[in-house]
């Protein structure tokens, strides 16, 4: 299978989830594309903040990608503000060919506020008319980029995402 996975990640914490996913389904054979949301400018924290709680479009340099080559695609986001942030959204509303893909979500956090992140990201998946698999990966990492806890653990929630 071709595997996609997205994410954006300002701290590496959830770029460092993407490259376990990546390596977990590369040992089973699969094919895995990544694609990081690159910013055109990081926005300063009041900037950011207020951006993740509204979900304002924030601008993309790569703001396009047509991922109808992937029978799955991973979406990964840090929790900002108690929401998923808003590049991952920008980046989302300009993928193509998202209709009836496989898709599910992992999110990095240092703890709560993950249900809406979770509920606003499977709206968004779902408006592109994806696919979203049941469960999401929820890992809480500290300031050093060391998991805390995973929900469940990475490696269990990949063969989950891929075997079903």
């Amino acid at each position: 299978m071709n595997i996609g996975i997205i994410y954006y990640s300002k701290s590496g914490n959830t770029k460092q989830i993407a490259e376990q996913i990546k390596k977990q389904a590369e040992e089973k054979d699969h094919t895995v594309d990544v694609v990081e949301v690159v910013p055109e400018k990081q926005p300063g924290f009041l900037k950011a903040g207020h951006s993740a709680i509204r979900q304002k479009d924030l601008p993309i340099e790569n703001d396009s990608l047509d991922a109808s080559s992937w029978d799955i695609v991973f979406v990964g986001s840090p929790i900002w503000a108690g929401k998923p942030a808003p590049f991952i959204k920008t980046f989302l509303d300009k993928t193509s060919n998202l209709q009836g893909k496989k898709t599910s979500m992992f999110i990095t956090c240092s703890g709560g506020s993950e249900s809406k992140t979770i509920n606003l990201l499977k709206s968004y998946l779902e408006e592109k008319q994806a696919k979203v698999h049941n469960d999401t990966l929820i890992v809480h990492m500290n300031r050093k980029g060391e998991i805390k806890k995973e929900m469940p653990s990475v490696e269990d929630f990949t063969s989950s995402v891929l075997n079903n």
